[in-house]
């Protein structure tokens, strides 16, 4: 009778962890492998920073911290590896453990394909 008790109570926990995070897989899921990206520069100002969201009680949030496309430095351009993945019917990219940027005309991907790998003709 104790087995069958613990053996309840295992499953009532493992249930209750399951149903807490639907939220979050929703935006873990993606079938695109993780691709290099490159922040441009706005259109209408001079940022050359991005907003950066995180994921707080099941909803995509906006964070009072920045994404920065040049080094601190400021004397060469930031690159980024990143997945995109869709939460709540908008494109975000991934940067790192529940960190995401807005996909906009200023996030580009880099095609590693096009360029020529060494030893080759071009």
């Amino acid at each position: 009778m104790k087995k069958l008790q613990i053996l309840f109570a295992l499953i009532l926990a493992f249930s209750i962890v399951s149903l807490g995070s639907i939220n979050i897989v929703n935006a873990e899921t993606t079938t695109e492998p993780e691709q290099t990206i490159l922040i441009g520069q706005s259109n209408s100002d001079d940022s050359k920073s991005v907003r950066a969201y995180k994921i707080k009680k099941g909803k995509m949030v906006a964070t009072k911290k920045r994404v920065s496309m040049v080094e601190p430095s400021k004397k060469w351009l930031r690159y980024y590896k990143a997945t995109k993945v869709t939460f709540d019917g908008k494109s975000y990219w991934k940067l790192a453990k529940n960190k995401y940027i807005k996909d906009s005309y200023r996030i580009n991907p880099i095609k590693h394909d096009s360029r020529p790998q060494p030893g080759q003709e071009k």
